[in-house]
């Protein structure tokens, strides 16, 4: 049941419409099931009664407070319509009436238990709908206080359809994207593009791949973007609006969209948050965790690691499992809060760094498609990740705002990595492949989120991306894991010996379903090869499957012994006696000088700059 409300100034023409056949005869037997007092007169039934004698009963307190010479309120007709879905049932009209109360309740036209509530009908002329007209004076003659009515009615709509078990319907989600206009549509027939959502990719890979307010604006206008920032009266940016310079109207002017426009994470305000973030952590790479909070000990090795490639499927990993605890604590707290009626001071911050992990796992999503662009992927590889990109932007999106500062590390790593595939030629099969598996179960992990949450269309979106992302994991991991095994596969003695400890702790941590179901699968061979390579660097086998098993989620795995096997692939590389004897060193903060490099024209490229994630840059128009 989704409510449909508009306001009017003429109360008798919309009753003459609502007793009328129709725009399309489907008026049947109009007729009052309810009104403010039960007295009110009722053309449909009574003869004697008229549409005229009804419209001064409901315009009584409106002639009044015109009559002493006060304000009435802007379109003060208030109507709104109820129609149930097609399979439910058929309500009878007493249950129609206490609907229309409920629903004048929420909006605060009528409210329950108020002497002085405005004047309201219901008048139903089919069986599947009905019709509340309502005039906005109240009997004190103040104006009704029905403000966001449409968002406390749609609420009040969710609980009704749950109360009268009717279907429950997916609601509008707030977060959505504004849908090209029409003409936009045309003009894309004719260029080939639709410019808003050329742009909103634009600027997406630049609020990704920026580490402040400058490198975002300057990364805009490497890739052919025409940008205007909006500054108040002592210069502080309030906003910003970007353009394509082909993109012009009829008097040859670009046409400008607001960030807000584009979409509602493209905000200004939205943008700032994620970049100031980025700033006040000094872009510091050797944090461990994310947001400052004590991190699980399996994890710390990966995030002290060097290299990028390595620290970014260990935050993936951190991120898919904070995501896991926050589903948890949706669904234990599914019944409490709805009983409780709201939400809680903890499930505000919880919600509030969810979103920031999904923000960030956005940030890698939508800059790996052209970030891979030096390395060979399969055929079609690239446009699954696109793909992937585009659903997941939808999904990546909260209503809310969010706690960047918790995912900072996170940010910063993935900024890296960037930079790293960017400047990095070399084929590193394997190193994407297990990039891919953990981006791939953070997405799940964030489906199973939204849905906790009841985020419909975020949940289908991230569904959609997980389509793309396994299609692309699935083209690419199969040569670096055959690669692993012919290198490193061990003696029939060994490789027994191997699979017993698997075998052991898998059953010990996840049980014997868990522990058969990666045994037998056709992956065991390259997860025995990464286990003898961690052996041969030092490793010891039961604390290297532990901390594999352990510190990586596996229930919602595709492949378990494939996910197993990246992660101890990645422990052997990232071991301290790995790192020692290969000459590495701790890295350092990116502080003072590189941590305020830009990629302006004004102060000359230093990192490696992203192609524009749609069509190649054009240029820039002055």
């Amino acid at each position: 049941m989704i409510p449909s409300i508009s306001k009017g100034v003429r109360t008798i023409g919309i009753l003459y419409y609502l007793y009328g056949p129709g725009r399309r005869g489907e008026h049947v037997a109009p007729h009052l099931v309810a009104s403010f007092d039960g007295f009110a007169p009722d053309p449909g039934r009574d003869p004697e009664a008229t549409i005229a004698q009804l419209a001064k009963v409901l315009d009584l307190r409106v002639d009044q407070k015109r009559a002493v010479g006060e304000k009435l309120p802007a379109k003060h007709v208030w109507q709104c319509s109820l129609r149930v879905a097609p399979e439910d049932r058929t309500l009878a009209e007493p249950e129609w009436e206490q609907i229309a109360r409920r629903v004048l309740d929420a909006a605060g036209i009528a409210p329950f238990g108020d002497p002085d509530g405005c004047r309201w009908i219901a008048v139903r002329h089919a069986e599947d709908h009905i019709h509340i007209l309502a005039t906005r004076v109240r009997g004190d003659l103040r104006p009704a206080r029905n403000w966001h009515d449409y968002r406390h009615v749609d609420a009040e709509c969710q609980q009704i359809e749950k109360d009268f078990g009717l279907r429950q319907v997916e609601r509008r989600d707030p977060t959505a994207a504004r849908r090209p206009t029409k003409a936009e549509q045309r003009k894309a027939e004719r260029t080939g593009r639709i410019a808003r959502t050329h742009l909103a990719t634009s600027v997406r890979t630049a609020a990704a791949y920026a580490a402040n307010a400058e490198e975002f604006f300057g990364l805009l206008e490497r890739f052919g973007i025409l940008v205007h920032p909006t500054l108040d009266p002592h210069g502080t940016i309030r906003g910003y609006k970007v353009a394509l310079p082909d993109d012009r109207n009829a008097a040859d002017e670009p046409v400008w969209f607001g960030g807000r426009t584009l979409a509602p994470d493209l905000s200004w305000t939205r943008v700032q948050e994620r970049l100031t973030a980025h700033a006040t952590s000094a872009d510091n790479a050797t944090d461990t965790g994310d947001g400052g909070g004590d991190m699980a000990p399996p994890l710390w090795q990966d995030l002290a690691a060097t290299n990028s490639w390595d620290r970014a499927p260990a935050h993936l990993d951190r991120i898919t499992a904070l995501l896991h605890e926050a589903t948890a604590a949706a669904e234990d707290g599914d019944t409490s809060l709805s009983r409780a009626g709201g939400t809680t001071r903890a499930d505000t911050i919880r919600e509030k760094i969810a979103a920031a992990h999904l923000a960030a796992v956005g940030q890698l999503m939508t800059v790996l498609p052209d970030a891979l662009q030096n390395h060979p992927l399969p055929a079609g590889t690239r446009q699954d990740l696109r793909d992937a990109a585009a659903v997941f932007a939808r999904a990546a999106r909260s209503s809310g705002k969010a706690a960047h500062a918790q995912t900072r590390a996170a940010g910063s790593t993935f900024r890296m990595l960037t930079d790293t595939l960017l400047s990095d030629r070399s084929d590193g099969a394997e190193l994407v492949g297990d990039l891919l598996a953990a981006a791939l179960l953070a997405v799940i992990a964030v489906v199973q989120w939204h849905q906790a949450n009841k985020h419909q269309a975020q949940a289908r979106a991230a569904a959609e991306a997980v389509g793309h992302l396994r299609n692309a994991y699935r083209a690419t991991a199969p040569k670096p894991l055959e690669k692993l095994t012919a290198a490193h596969t061990p003696g029939p003695r060994l490789a027994a010996m191997y699979a017993e400890v698997t075998r052991t702790v898998l059953t010990r941590r996840s049980g014997p379903t868990s522990a058969a179901a990666v045994l037998g699968d056709p992956a065991m061979a390259a997860l025995t090869a990464a286990i003898h390579r961690g052996v041969k660097n030092d490793h010891n086998v039961l604390v290297l499957i532990d901390q594999a098993v352990t510190s990586r989620e596996l229930a919602t795995a595709d492949n378990p012994a494939e996910v197993l096997t990246w992660r101890i692939h990645r422990l052997a590389r990232t071991h301290p006696a790995t790192a020692a004897r290969r000459g590495n060193r701790a890295p350092q903060r990116r502080t003072g000088k590189a941590a305020t490099t830009s990629t302006t024209a004004r102060t000359g490229t230093s990192r490696p700059v992203p192609p524009p994630a749609a069509n190649p840059a054009t240029r820039r128009t002055r």
